[in-house]
């Protein structure tokens, strides 16, 4: 496994946690991490329903590029054109 890899793993990894915390607990309005946008900020409903839906937005991006990856690293290791 060469270097690039194990960085592009480690966020794969991290867009899929942090999916998993939006999607499980959106937090206050005040949170850091949260998806912040004007339309998301009308009302508690609102704000609940778009980090839910960007929670698993992300757990859904970061389970394929973790496939994605995965995928490469076996045809790399068939062709034997690893770095």
């Amino acid at each position: 496994m060469n270097g690039y890899l194990l960085i592009s793993l480690l966020c794969g990894l991290t867009f899929f946690t942090l999916g998993v915390k939006l999607n499980r607990e959106p937090g206050s309005m005040d949170a850091w991490l949260a998806y912040h946008t004007r339309s998301s900020r009308r009302n508690e409903d609102t704000w609940y329903e778009a980090n839910i839906f960007a929670g698993r937005c992300l757990m859904i991006i970061g389970a394929l590029l973790l496939l994605l990856l995965i995928l490469i690293e076996l045809l790399l290791k068939k062709s034997d054109l690893l770095l």
